[in-house]
C-alpha cells in the first residue's frame, strides 16, 4: 500500500511530498500546498485508575478538527471547504478557511 499525503489547506492528496508542494494551493496562505503532519487515528488506553492508563490494540478515527474554531469533519478536504471566521490566516484567495490540528 502505498503511502498518500494530504495538504492540510485543502485535502489535494499525492503520493509524493515533491509532486504535493511544486503545485498551487488557493487556500494555503503562501499560495502552495503544505503537507499535513497530524493524524486522525489515535490509539485507545484503559485506565484502572490514577496513573495506571495503559495502551490497548484499539485504534480509534477521530477525523480532523479546525484548530481555529472545532469544526470536525471525516476528511481533510471537507474540512478544509468551510470557512473559519476563527482563523486569522487568510488563503492565497483571500478566504479564510477550517485547518485540521
Amino acid at each position: 500500500m502505498s503511502k498518500k499525503f494530504f495538504c492540510q489547506y485543502c485535502g489535494y492528496q499525492s503520493s509524493t511530498i515533491s509532486g504535493m508542494t511544486g503545485q498551487r494551493c488557493s487556500k494555503s496562505p503562501n499560495g502552495k500546498h503544505i503537507p499535513y503532519e497530524g493524524s486522525r487515528i489515535i490509539r485507545a488506553v484503559d485506565c484502572k485508575g490514577a496513573n495506571q492508563c495503559l495502551p490497548t490494540n484499539l485504534f480509534i478515527d477521530i477525523g480532523y478538527t479546525c484548530k481555529y474554531c472545532g469544526r470536525k469533519a471525516k476528511t481533510i478536504s471537507s474540512l478544509t471547504g468551510n470557512r473559519c471566521s476563527k482563523n486569522l490566516n487568510e488563503g492565497a484567495d483571500g478566504t479564510k478557511y477550517c485547518v485540521p490540528l
